[in-house]
């Protein structure tokens, strides 16, 4: 029997057990039911927390979101609350403050007087995530599993020295690793992209990874997205794909790892041709900021 059926049932049988009750039971069944809405909220709570699961997972020192409120006159006399900042407790990292900023507008909304978000609430979810760019490699079995878990665990670091480090060590097995190689080509061809690297969160995990060359720290830009301006809901919403830009330095990555598996496993022309259209908008976006700086 499913859950939808066993909840009919249970809802069938306070229906028509009610009127048959006494004061007092029917007091012990109303501070039940309050205890299940409470669980509830909770767990409704936490299913729209997960899309920033992916703070947690790569930035596990970050432990909450805090909310902020103004209060406004109404015309009954009271005042009520309107939404003003989400903050990121324990985070100096800017492009990820203006993101909770424009997430924690739309939650509030759903979730009215809410103050403090606990990423322990959905700690569960996070752990049983794996590094959105493992999931290029589907169904390859490691020779050495200890090392396996070593690359993952520096692919995992948003320090870019360790990040890098890890990119050039994957490039050198995808060179060396026939099996390797055909489990990216395989997963490659058989799933899409956004599927693969969405992460629950439409792929905003990449802004972890943009460099100096993009981010430009004392502007408070990202190529030439600002950071502080009318256009944030737009260009910093966890619900739309983000700019080119940002996805960048990562989606040029993965294209050069799929063109480097393909190259070495002698593919056509043609399907490499293909991988060189593809990742060309991400390279035109970083080539647009070159020339911005260099105009400066």
């Amino acid at each position: 029997m499913s859950q939808i059926e066993l909840l009919q049932q249970l809802s069938t049988y306070i229906e028509s057990s009610v009127p048959l009750m006494s004061e007092n039971e029917l007091s012990k069944l109303q501070r039940r039911l309050n205890g299940f809405q409470e669980k509830i909220d909770g767990a409704i709570q936490a299913i729209r927390f997960r899309p920033m699961a992916f703070v947690r997972f790569f930035r596990p020192e970050i432990a909450s979101v805090s909310f902020a409120y103004t209060y406004n006159h109404g015309d009954d006399g009271g005042y009520s609350p309107y939404f003003d900042t989400a903050t990121l407790e324990g985070c100096s990292y800017r492009p990820l403050d203006v993101i909770v900023q424009v997430w924690g507008k739309e939650f509030t909304y759903s979730n009215e007087h809410i103050e403090t978000m606990d990423f322990q609430s959905i700690q569960s979810f996070v752990d049983t995530l794996q590094h959105p760019l493992l999931s290029l490699f589907g169904g390859y079995t490691p020779p050495d599993g200890e090392e396996w878990s070593k690359l993952w665990t520096l692919m995992r670091s948003t320090n870019l020295r360790d990040f890098n480090q890890g990119c050039v060590l994957l490039e050198g097995l995808i060179e060396g690793d026939g099996a390797l190689r055909t489990a990216l080509i395989n997963t490659y061809s058989s799933h899409g992209i956004d599927e693969l690297l969405g992460f629950h969160c439409n792929r905003w995990w990449m802004v972890l990874f943009v460099d100096d060359t993009i981010y430009n720290r004392s502007e408070g830009m990202i190529g030439d997205l600002y950071l502080d301006g009318y256009d944030l809901e737009y260009d910093f919403n966890l619900q739309e794909t983000p700019a080119d830009i940002i996805m960048a330095p990562i989606m040029i990555r993965v294209y050069q790892w799929i063109s480097q598996a393909m190259k070495l496993n002698n593919a056509s022309e043609q399907e490499l041709q293909k991988i060189e259209e593809l990742v060309e908008p991400f390279k035109q976006s970083t080539i647009d900021v070159m020339d911005e700086h260099e105009e400066d």
